[in-house]
């Protein structure tokens, strides 16, 4: 598979969603508690029918602003993520998540594993009915490479989130965010010597170093929020080179 390095948005907001898509990113990536974000909708309707009309916003949207995959048109990717913590569940909500949705690129999420459940088998049933399975909440590399190795289109480390727990409760000398490069380094690795067709995204992401950081080291794609996005695009440089080009053009029209 020929290999990327592209940038999604990690957000459930329709505005939020449509900004990034015309900035060009190649996708979105939404889970539960950025869904909390948005409006409730009516109450009175079922939980999965407003989830899926909220997704069905999303779809709309994506459907708009075609991506430019490397060379070939095709829609974003939209990632939306299963609710259910029961296995059976979780593969029935999938199905009707893409049954209502009819997205072409859609990916279902499912949490690698929760307390003493794993979801490996979900993540392969899945992916052999032909669903793209974004596998989430990843800390290790053992997880990334199981869910990869499960059929997973998808593998998602969870950065910052690591980098603090590293820091809290393994080692307390600082040293997560080199623990967290080193995960992503070794699954590169692990990928790159197995013929799985799957990415890894860097997900929880709290400014424009971590997305650079990403990419240098092995990520494939970065999904992260609205508001770590200025930092990577505006520079007082360029602002300062732009005024002294149209100062220039104005001197020498005079």
């Amino acid at each position: 598979m020929i290999k990327r390095r592209v940038l999604f948005i990690d957000s459930a907001l329709p505005e939020e969603v449509e900004d990034a898509l015309k900035k060009g990113f190649q996708g979105v990536t939404t889970n539960p508690s950025l869904v909390a974000k948005a409006p409730k909708g009516d109450s009175q309707i079922p939980f999965m029918d407003r989830y899926i009309d909220h997704m069905k916003i999303l779809v709309d949207i994506c459907r708009k602003y075609p991506t430019n995959d490397n060379g070939l048109s095709s829609l974003p990717s939209l990632s939306v993520e299963v609710f259910s913590l029961e296995p059976d569940e979780m593969i029935k909500q999938a199905r009707e998540i893409k049954e209502k949705l009819s997205y072409p690129n859609l990916a279902i999420k499912i949490p690698i594993s929760y307390k003493e459940t794993d979801y490996l088998n979900v993540i392969r049933v899945l992916s052999q009915e032909g669903f793209q399975v974004n596998a989430t909440c990843g800390f290790s590399e053992g997880q990334l490479m199981l869910a990869a190795q499960a059929g997973a289109r998808f593998v998602s480390l969870f950065y910052n989130r690591l980098i603090d727990y590293f820091n809290k409760n393994v080692n307390s000398q600082g040293i997560g965010q080199e623990r967290a490069l080193e995960i992503i380094n070794n699954t590169r690795e692990y990928l790159d010597g197995n013929d799985f067709n799957c990415e890894i995204i860097f997900a929880s992401i709290r400014n424009s170093f971590d997305i650079t950081n990403g990419w240098i080291n092995g990520a494939d794609i970065i999904t992260a929020g609205s508001k770590t996005i200025p930092n990577l695009i505006f520079h007082p440089k360029t602002d300062s080179s732009v005024e002294g080009f149209e100062k220039d053009l104005n001197e020498w029209m005079k």
